[in-house]
């Protein structure tokens, strides 16, 4: 998958940096509220763990995308360190967007 390919690289660029990737990946799986699981699931959750990341969804979560009666989870949010996962919380909003995909708020708590 081609933009895992870009992300991989980024995140080699950064280094030890902490990192905060959101992105809408389209990749079904259990594990941020799909019921089923797509190769591009398995790639994702692949990635995940070879690039010690943690995903901030969670997992019974309101879906994050919703049209004509449709809704998935396809917006995930990720980040790179352990502090950094510790300090953070994810939750996806029921505002009115204007969009089929929901608002999604990340608090994240920084000491310098």
């Amino acid at each position: 998958m081609e933009t895992l390919q870009e992300l991989h690289s980024i995140l080699t660029d950064l280094g030890d940096e902490r990192v905060l990737i959101c992105a809408d990946l389209n990749a079904h799986s259990r594990i941020w509220g799909y019921a089923n699981e797509d190769t591009r699931g398995a790639q994702v959750e692949d990635f995940l763990l070879a690039q010690q990341l943690f995903l901030l969804n969670e997992t019974n979560s309101p879906p994050s995308f919703e049209h004509r009666g449709r809704k998935g989870w396809p917006d995930l949010s990720f980040i790179k360190g352990t502090d950094f996962a510790n300090s953070c919380t994810w939750k996806v909003l029921e505002d009115y967007t204007h969009s089929d995909h929901n608002y999604i708020l990340i608090e994240a708590l920084l000491s310098q």
